[in-house]
């Protein structure tokens, strides 16, 4: 099994130099709706390519409307709900909550822009086997960590993103609506995202179902808002209370949405898995997870965490002694050799 494997990576890595001839820049499409263009597009010329941002061509429609949703987020809040708070309320809560979207909005351009491929192959520079054939469901890493793209053997938590076409160092998964993948070097980040985007959403549809119960339960100071800020019109409050309903339904829908996405990475957190450990766990043995208890798996992962803490603190407190210790055989050295001058 091994000898075969290096066989073919020798064919390949022969192949790959025998074949001078230049190729060709590929012009991919602004937009796509799916992640499989590689099977369809000049085998040599995608594999000359390599995504380097989220930005860059192609463009995944799930980017595209999750910026949309994210726009009619904020502006909705911003340029309507906001104006139903009194005057000091109204400052409070606009700090507040444009303090969290400007993380919220830079937490998601660090992982759409940050560099995602692992470090050796940057290093070791090089040139990509421009003939390999990809295919659906064959991991283009092979079980001796031997990239068959990249042509270098990688560490054993990286995985060769298709549609991006680069190692990933600890590859999680390819988000479509940030447009690039996810790993180590963004893992940490992406989850923050997710919380924070949930909490935004869920505020701001708390914020507008606040406001349309007012419609009922203070509707003189309702009216007065309106004809204030929006328009002195018969049916006025009406339409804003119908809209305020509208934008709750709306940020509850995407606070569902993410909430979805939260319970799942808390999940693998629990199982010590990544998203594709876990995808072919459960297309190998559909009765595995159905076996595991959630209770008892989060009570192993609280006892590890507290473990890991007193470990921390144990070699701290060694660290320190060291250092007194250390510290008092100078202090002595230095007098008994003040003693021995004297």
């Amino acid at each position: 099994m091994a000898s075969s494997s290096n066989d073919l990576r020798n064919e390949e890595e022969g192949h790959s130099h025998q074949i001078d001839a230049p190729v060709k820049k590929i012009k991919m499409p602004f937009i796509i709706t799916d992640n499989k263009q590689f099977a369809y597009v000049n085998v040599r010329e995608f594999n000359n390519w390599r995504r380097i941002n989220a930005c860059q061509r192609p463009i995944d429609i799930s980017m595209i409307f999750l910026w949309i949703v994210w726009f009619i987020a904020v502006i909705g809040f911003y340029s309507f709900v906001s104006f139903f708070f009194p005057t000091i309320n109204q400052i409070i809560v606009c700090i507040f909550a444009g303090v969290l979207t400007c993380i919220q909005l830079a937490t998601t351009l660090y992982i759409m822009f940050v560099e995602t491929q692992d470090p050796v192959i940057q290093q070791q520079n090089k040139p990509r086997n421009l003939d390999y054939v990809k295919e659906m469901g064959v991991p283009v890493i092979g079980p001796d960590n031997f990239c068959h793209i990249c042509q270098v053997t990688v560490e054993r938590k990286t995985r060769h993103c298709k549609p991006c076409n680069k190692c990933v160092a600890g590859f999680d998964h390819h988000c479509v609506y940030l447009n690039t993948c996810i790993g180590s070097k963004n893992y940490s980040e992406f989850i923050l995202l997710i919380y924070l985007s949930a909490f935004i959403a869920l505020f701001f549809a708390a914020c507008a179902l606040y406001y349309f119960i007012q419609f009922f339960a203070n509707k003189t100071q309702f009216k007065e808002t309106v004809s204030y800020y929006f328009s002195s019109g018969k049916y006025a409050p009406v339409i804003c209370d119908i809209l305020l309903l509208l934008y709750c339904l709306f940020c509850l829908y995407a606070y569902f949405t993410v909430l979805e996405l939260i319970i799942f990475h808390f999940k693998l957190w629990l199982y010590k898995m990544k998203t594709q450990e876990y995808i072919r766990k459960r297309e190998d043995d559909p009765e595995y997870f159905e076996n595991l208890k959630l209770k008892t798996l989060f009570k192993q992962r609280i006892i590890e965490i507290k473990d890991r803490q007193k470990t921390k603190r144990n070699r701290k407190r060694a660290k320190k002694q060291k250092q007194e210790t250390e510290e008092n055989n100078t202090i002595e050295t230095e007098q008994e050799s003040f003693d021995f001058r004297v």
